[in-house]
């Protein structure tokens, strides 16, 4: 269509409309026997001018089509796109069951998993308030929660035993909160070896059980180095110490350990007394004798240094300190999750966060190890808050089995580049081919952010460009052409102001993140973070469960 043309298009709708309103204004005169012969005048012109304008349209009618079929991209290049509240409701996100995200078209989305997901979500990002507490505070399933500052646990630890019907474990060496918390619980993370050398049909899962934990007390890094022989040392030492004194006792203790391992001289008693012992089919025999071996030819050095590496490993748990009393018994077992309606904090004292790591990895080892043992029953929740403060041996390849042992992991990290510094990159590329559903805050890594950009793939669009020609007489000519981009470029990624969601049934959706203190009744039931003083969180509501 010509600009000319256009212009007396437009001209004639408005001189229409201006009859039309003069029309509608004098209807009235019509009484009036002298007005109306004018009045019929008029109205005839406007019919005349309507039927004149609807040839107009029907004229430019198909042009519209054909532009409107010219300026729709055709995806060749790409068919991204961000999910609708039909994909939503599709996928079956909008069921208010699962895992609670946010809010999406003004409707709050939940999700379910049957094995893993991530939550990335830099320092001050609002994942607790947005996406850990909420869940805390209302999922039904049973969960175990690592607090590293005792937060969680404050706020919803007695909401999850009287709104949720609970019986809530705090294992909280520390007493953090102890008030608000209450009394802290014990757990032995040798319980599953004194159930092994308790039941003789368990006795082959012993001695590998023992080399699993010893492993996760002394964690191979990322690059092993010539040190992986003196490591190896040390974790056969503790295996010795723990196998000898669950076969003597029938019961055992990390600071048991410690202080068999710290006596050189009731070591290597125990030592000849081990190499006569028959248990477990002559294996504690042939540890015993293994290291008698390198006092007999004299090389003490190298036993002493393999001596050092366990003591260092073991000394967190010394008769004196607070995690000895915590794992002096066990008050519950991680098995009982599967009967349901449970649930375990493992909080940790922030201001001993180095002495803690170790003891929260040790913990959760443990944990995975008694729930993969008995796999019937519940299915259970693990949300690994700060999972970079702490590391479970192993956890990269576990995650490609969770599923078969109705384990639902949540992943919560600040960066991947973090991750990635505890588990290598092996660990790294597992993380994020094994998470079902990645929810990202933000990211302030170029790179982490550069992978999401990717992910969510390209879009096609239309483009329309002018030109004037050679001076102002010629006449201006566009012209329309197809081009790509991606749905959202890496500096779009790093500064989003709602979550990104990513999931296996339905496209990229962007989610605002309401936190718990704007969810009814979530608001009413949590308890006051005592680190913002002793009043509840508030704010408008804007969700109700």
């Amino acid at each position: 269509m010509s600009n000319e043309r256009n212009r007396g298009f437009l001209k004639r709708a408005i001189m229409l409309c201006a009859l039309a309103y003069a029309s509608h204004w004098v209807r009235p005169y019509t009484a009036y026997e002298e007005l109306s012969i004018y009045i019929y005048c008029l109205w005839a012109v406007t019919l005349i001018g309507g039927l004149s304008y609807l040839k107009d349209i029907l004229f430019y009618l198909p042009i519209w089509f054909a532009h409107r079929r010219v300026m729709r991209a055709t995806g060749e290049q790409g068919t991204a796109h961000f999910a609708s509240k039909k994909h939503l409701k599709a996928a079956g996100y909008l069921r208010r069951k699962g895992f609670y995200i946010g809010l999406a078209h003004q409707e709050p989305m939940f999700v379910e998993i049957e094995s893993n997901g991530l939550v990335l979500a830099p320092a001050g990002a609002g994942k607790g308030q947005k996406f850990g507490l909420p869940n805390a505070l209302y999922n039904p399933l049973p969960m175990i929660i690592s607090d590293v500052k005792g937060a969680n646990a404050a706020v919803s630890a007695k909401v999850r035993a009287k709104k949720l019907g609970h019986k809530v474990f705090c294992i909280n060496p520390a007493k953090i909160f102890e008030k608000q918390i209450g009394a802290s619980a014990c757990y032995n993370p040798l319980l599953i070896i004194e159930q092994n050398w308790a039941d003789p049909n368990r006795h082959p899962y012993l001695l590998d059980d023992v080399r699993d934990l010893a492993k996760q007390l002394i964690t191979e890094p990322e690059n092993s180095g010539e040190n992986q022989f003196f490591r190896n040392g040390s974790r056969k030492l503790i295996s010795f110490a723990i196998v000898y004194l669950v076969t003597r006792d029938g019961k055992v203790t990390l600071s048991d350990a410690l202080a068999l391992i710290s006596d050189m001289t009731e070591l290597e008693t125990s030592l000849h007394l081990a190499r006569a012992s028959g248990a477990l089919n002559g294996d504690l025999s042939r540890m015993a004798k293994d290291m008698l071996g390198k006092f007999e030819d004299g090389d003490r050095k190298q036993l002493e240094s393999f001596r050092e590496g366990a003591l260092q490993a073991l000394e967190a748990f010394s008769p004196s300190g607070a995690l000895a009393a915590s794992t002096s018994r066990s008050d519950f077992s991680f098995a009982d999750l599967r009967k349901g309606k449970v649930s375990v904090y493992i909080i940790c004292d922030p201001t001993n966060a180095e002495v803690y790591q170790g003891w929260l990895g040790l913990v959760m080892k443990a944990a995975l190890k008694e729930l993969m043992r008995a796999p019937d029953g519940e299915p259970v929740c693990f949300m690994l808050d700060e999972a970079t403060n702490f590391k479970v041996e192993g956890l990269p390849k576990l995650l490609t089995s969770a599923r078969e042992f109705k384990l639902r992991m949540w992943i919560v990290v600040q960066e991947i580049e973090m991750f990635t510094e505890v588990y290598g990159k092996a660990g790294k590329d597992a993380l994020l081919s094994q998470t079902e559903v990645k929810i990202v805050f933000g990211t302030r890594s170029y790179d982490t952010a550069k992978y999401f950009s990717d992910y969510c793939g390209t879009t096609s669009y239309r483009e329309t460009s002018f030109q004037t020609g050679r001076d102002n007489r010629d006449q201006i000519t566009r012209s329309v052409a197809e081009k790509t981009r991606p749905l959202l470029l890496p500096e779009e990624v790093m500064g989003l102001k709602h979550m990104l969601v990513l999931t296996d049934k339905a496209p990229p959706a962007l989610v605002e993140g309401v936190g718990y203190n704007q969810i009814w009744p979530l608001q009413k039931w949590a308890e006051p973070n005592p680190y913002f003083g002793k009043k509840r969180f508030k704010g408008k509501i804007r969700i109700r469960l």
